[in-house]
């Protein structure tokens, strides 16, 4: 059988039900800052830069969960994340339920935010390394596909969308 991320994705997370927030939150943020901070590029921070001025409003849209976007957000100076939410309850402990942003899902919140902010995705940009959000580039005026996987570069290829090698 095929494996369904979402489902997948909710198993993963409901697994989560009762762990202290707070502590998941400091350990993925350790996580983060020996992982994944070290993987985020030159060409990426220049882009986010180049972005910034010329007077973009900068948001970082991702099925990942907050414990993980924010810093990275943070790290790029951009205040806008939407991202994977996930559930706490009245004693900070994570209830197991979760809204991904992910899929169709992604799409509707950054039409969501976008209406809120006064931002038009006809005249966006959105980079992305996962065929995932193919929903996603259609949406925007300026697909960016960034170190794709096979079956991206062939969905950028079809739709004649701008590949990157960021290394």
């Amino acid at each position: 059988g095929v494996l369904d991320p979402v489902e997948i994705s909710e198993k993963g997370l409901r697994a989560l039900a009762g762990v202290d927030e707070a502590q998941f939150r400091r350990e993925c943020l350790s996580w983060y800052h020996q992982e994944v901070a070290p993987l985020i590029t030159f060409a990426a921070r220049r882009e986010v830069e180049r972005r910034r001025e010329q007077g973009h409003v900068l948001a970082v849209l991702s099925a990942s969960t907050d414990y993980v976007t924010r810093p990275l957000a943070e790290s790029l100076g951009i205040e806008h994340v939407l991202c994977t939410e996930l559930d706490v309850d009245a004693e900070g402990r994570f209830t197991g339920e979760a809204r991904l942003c992910y899929g169709s899902e992604k799409l509707t919140r950054a039409q969501r935010w976008a209406a809120e902010h006064g931002v038009d995705l006809g005249r966006s940009s959105f980079y992305t390394d996962s065929v995932s959000d193919v929903a996603m580039l259609r949406a925007v005026g300026e697909p960016r596909v960034i170190n794709p996987d096979p079956r991206l570069r062939w969905a950028a290829a079809r739709h004649g969308w701008r590949v990157d090698a960021w290394r």
